[in-house]
């Protein structure tokens, strides 16, 4: 009967439990279940945010470090969901958006909006890594690395960052990697002219010079003795690369351009299509 549930709730005494304290010195609300009874309480969080075991006395509750077991033992209990690492916030956090935004919406992640996530002290991240995470009250965990998920749009992507106006068809990666560009533009101090000039460099060539146009700008290399140029929008993404790409030129950046036409320059060859210089 309830009014059995509610005195078996009122008389259970909490055991031990772990739980993480994501910030300091300050009224944290904590939430475990066990014999099937939830359990929240309110307390003054540590010094130091972190993972604490919980002890529970008639008017008060006493924290300890907790072991991993115990973290990963409590995190087993809560929401799991896959998301995309896009950048580091601090030591401890990371932006992050859900692999699967649909999924992720469903299950209470509005949106799919980029959050944040805590991190396991000196962890190492990179942006386009896949990681498991956990839910809890409106703030998100690490829980382990997604050894399980292969996504080569992923994999490509992760190789081609921080290349500048990379294709990306599926539109929730365009933005994530839009996010993680901005980011990295202004981490770096970068203008739109110095990305470019850093774009060309990656891939072995020198830049001549990078003139303003109506559409962005004309970009003149040399590479392995040979000098060209094409227009390119602000972006990166090439307008108009000078041969015959099928139609295509827009699928190229400035940085895959330069492979490109030294392949047709070996083969003598500036007008036919795209297959055979890619």
């Amino acid at each position: 009967m309830l009014s059995d549930l509610i005195q078996r709730v009122a008389d259970y005494k909490p055991l031990p439990f772990t739980c993480p304290f994501p910030v300091a010195n300050a009224m944290t609300d904590v939430f475990t279940v066990q014999s099937g009874i939830p359990i929240g309480i309110s307390t003054m969080s540590p010094p130091i945010p972190g993972w604490y075991q919980c002890h529970v006395y008639k008017d008060q509750i006493g924290l300890d470090d907790s072991s991993t077991f115990e973290r990963m033992e409590y995190m087993s209990l809560l929401q799991i969901f896959t998301v995309i690492i896009l950048y580091r916030l601090d030591d401890t956090t990371a932006l992050c958006v859900p692999y699967n935004a649909s999924d992720a919406h469903q299950r209470g992640w509005r949106n799919g909006a980029p959050a944040k996530v805590y991190l396991m002290p000196n962890s190492e991240t990179r942006a386009f890594e896949l990681m498991k995470v956990a839910g809890l009250a409106g703030s998100l965990y690490y829980y382990s690395e997604s050894e399980t998920i292969y996504d080569k749009n992923i994999i490509a992507i992760r190789k081609r960052f921080p290349e500048r106006g990379v294709p990306i068809k599926q539109e929730h990666l365009r933005n994530a990697y839009n996010l993680a560009y901005q980011k990295w533009m202004v981490d770096n101090k970068l203008s739109d002219k110095d990305e470019i000039a850093r774009q060309v460099g990656l891939v072995g060539a020198t830049v001549d010079a990078i003139k303003d146009s109506s559409s962005g700008f004309t970009v003149t290399w040399t590479y392995n003795g040979a000098t060209f140029s094409a227009e390119v929008k602000k972006s990166g993404r090439v307008i108009s690369a000078g041969i015959c790409l099928s139609g295509r030129d827009r699928e190229q950046t400035v940085q895959s351009l330069i492979p490109v036409m030294e392949e047709a320059r070996r083969l003598h060859r500036f007008d036919v299509d795209e297959e055979y210089y890619i």
